[in-house]
């Protein structure tokens, strides 16, 4: 088993993808530039292939549109 540390690492993506917060409250917790960035890359890069996936059974171009738009809404807030 792996210590616990403040850092999430690509290793660490299943324990991520799974939620478990007694293993990522420390890494989400830090504060940093570093730790916005990433937060603010998850957010657009899930929100933007969700859009895509929406968006595409009205064509590629909506997809794109849509792949753009999802993430700038959901910032907005």
């Amino acid at each position: 088993m792996q210590a616990q540390t403040g850092n999430l690492d690509a290793r660490q993506i299943g324990v991520f993808l799974r939620g478990e917060p007694e293993r990522i409250d420390p890494w989400i917790r830090q504060p940093g530039a570093g730790h916005f960035a990433l937060h603010l890359a998850w957010i657009v890069i899930g929100a933007g292939t969700y859009g895509a996936a929406v968006g595409v059974w009205r064509g590629g171009e909506q997809a794109l549109y849509t792949a753009i738009k999802l993430p700038l809404i959901i910032l907005q807030k």
